[in-house]
């Protein structure tokens, strides 16, 4: 879990990988330890098409770490993206997750009205 919370990925991705060498399966807290140094798209999109890959689905702790961190990064497009696939997922989200997005678009509104005026 330390690894994660450095945001080293490939620390992350290599224990996956030393865990199925060790006969151990991953479950989805070790995901979602993954899903919060997921910095781009393609990282995101990997993570869950790895965890469709081990027979789980991502569940609403991973999809909010997703999104938190696009939020964090300011990527709209992919706090989009991420939002879509929880929809197709029929994951809900928690009023946590809402309240985030709420700040979110306040934060994105200001950024776009002090870039335009």
């Amino acid at each position: 879990k330390s690894r994660f919370y450095r945001g080293d990925l490939a620390a992350g991705i290599n224990s996956l990988v030393e865990m199925n060498e060790h006969g151990v399966t991953p479950d989805i807290l070790t995901f979602g330890c993954i899903a919060l140094c997921c910095n781009t798209r393609k990282e995101g999109l990997d993570l869950l098409r790895s965890i469709h890959e081990f027979g789980a689905r991502p569940n609403r702790e991973i999809m909010s770490s997703l999104i938190t961190g696009a939020m964090r990064k300011l990527h709209l497009a992919n706090v989009i993206l991420y939002l879509e696939i929880m929809e197709n997922e029929g994951i809900t989200a928690d009023k946590r997750l809402i309240a985030k997005m709420e700040n979110f678009n306040s934060t994105y509104r200001k950024l776009i009205w002090d870039k335009d005026h």
